[in-house]
């Protein structure tokens, strides 16, 4: 909008598209997401990784992992994550990487391999399956557009895999027991039902 491109012709066309693939995206997801849940098991630790515009897409993951099933994750650029971060990955490790259809596609996706073959688990979310991949990478396929676009298609399976781990938890999906308004409440005492220290 800033730019004075949002009401051309062009672009009105492609979020035309795009809000049609987000709605046939629902669901899609919303009717194979469970069989997800019957692959889980306790990870140790929880890391979203991907690069470019998909940046968003791991954060916005993080937080929902944060705030939807009460479970640490961290989010890291691909690229960083092949340094210290690397000797994290064993088995009892999950990776969501992210490989949208961009200059950085192969990259993203032998670090889905080279995380498979250290014994971590993965969640590969793509434009496009691969056919050399070891099988603990669960490959997700969302709709080809654009890598700017990418975040808005491939957050929703996403969030229905955290609304699966949630229920696998045996937490209520988005349940709060701490947190409030907090642009209303900051520094007012929180009304929680739950023991904490005397502070």
């Amino acid at each position: 909008q800033v730019s004075g491109q949002l009401e051309t012709t062009d672009c009105q066309n492609h979020l035309d598209d795009l809000l049609a693939q987000f709605s046939k995206s629902i669901i899609t997801f919303d009717q194979i997401n469970q069989q997800w849940s019957t692959k889980y098991k306790p990870y140790q630790s929880v890391y979203l990784l991907a690069r470019g515009a998909s940046l968003a897409s791991a954060c916005e993951g993080q937080l929902l992992f944060h705030e939807m099933s009460w479970t640490a994750a961290t989010f890291y650029t691909a690229g960083n994550f092949r340094h210290g971060p690397w000797e994290i990955v064993q088995d009892g490790f999950l990776g969501i990487v992210f490989a949208p259809h961009d200059s950085t596609y192969d990259l993203n996706i032998r670090l889905a391999y080279d995380i498979a073959c250290q014994g971590g688990d993965v969640y590969l979310i793509s434009h496009h399956i691969s056919g050399k991949l070891p099988a603990n990478v669960e490959q997700i396929l969302i709709p080809k557009t654009d890598p700017f676009s990418s975040p808005l298609l491939e957050i929703i399976p996403v969030q229905f895999m955290i609304y699966q781990w949630a229920l696998y938890k045996e937490h209520q999906p988005g349940l709060f027991r701490a947190s409030s308004q907090i642009t209303l409440s900051e520094g007012e005492p929180l009304p929680i039902q739950i023991p904490r220290m005397n502070c």
